[in-house]
């Protein structure tokens, strides 16, 4: 293990031992290293974890972290403090990550990740080539084609400018495409998805208020699914964060 994989380890055990930890707690610790660990490319590792909605806050800060370490010019001289402010910085996007994810859905949604990493890779590979495969093509299609006009929605949305009935057409498309994501095993686009049809019915049901915030985390998701569908090396750190922020308020108004 190389010294960014190290350090970033290090970090995660010494803010660790700043937190009351159970049994449960202590294991999706002992697996958030093993990840760290075992991730060749780690920098890819903690991008992909980033959209991962359970993990993205967390993630985040490891990105920052990463980024300290791998790509800065490090002073030796003052490396113990800056160590000491990352462990610090983790400790409550640990806590928060620990208190919502047990070792078992740690392990599912690390799966989840990889599978969604592997089936994009595979569809830009096999869009490249001089065959391509007709599934990966109309999922494609049918994933993007709609993002233009939902847009243009959206910013209709924003100036109360809708009726409930396209509302309702969108929230079908929504959950159309999530469905067709869960059926290739592209659980992380899904979820998306399903945060967005979501977000349209508490508007459509008075539920929640249209806010240039809410506007905004559910324009973020939209450009989420645009990158991982083509597969684009994009740094999407703001636009997890709002579209985070959205799944939480949602979840909390269930």
């Amino acid at each position: 293990m190389d010294l960014i994989h190290q350090y970033i380890n290090q970090c995660i055990t010494t803010a660790a031992g700043h937190l009351r930890l159970s049994t449960e707690k202590s294991e999706v610790v002992a697996l958030i290293r093993e990840s760290i660990s075992k991730a060749q490319d780690l920098e890819s590792e903690i991008a992909n974890m980033k959209k991962i909605t359970e993990f993205s806050t967390f993630a985040i800060r490891l990105g920052e972290i990463y980024n300290y370490i791998a790509k800065t010019k490090v002073d030796f001289f003052k490396v113990t403090e800056k160590f000491k402010e990352h462990s610090y910085l983790l400790l409550k996007d640990m806590n928060t990550l620990l208190d919502k994810v047990g070792p078992k859905l740690f392990q599912e949604l690390i799966v989840a990740m990889h599978k969604a990493k592997e089936q994009i890779e595979v569809s830009i590979v096999q869009n490249e080539g001089p065959e391509k495969n007709v599934l990966s093509d109309n999922y494609k299609e049918q994933i993007l084609k709609p993002i233009e006009e939902i847009n243009i929605f959206l910013k209709n949305l924003a100036r109360n400018k809708v009726t409930k009935e396209e509302i309702k057409k969108y929230i079908g498309i929504m959950e159309t495409n999530s469905s067709l994501s869960k059926q290739i095993n592209c659980d992380v686009i899904a979820l998306k998805h399903i945060t967005f049809a979501k977000t349209l019915a508490l508007i459509n049901s008075d539920s929640i208020s249209v806010t240039s915030e809410l506007i905004g985390g559910m324009r973020a998701i939209l450009i989420i699914i645009v990158v991982a569908v083509k597969g684009k090396e994009v740094d999407l750190t703001r636009y997890l964060s709002k579209a985070e922020k959205l799944a939480n308020r949602i979840d909390n108004l269930k």
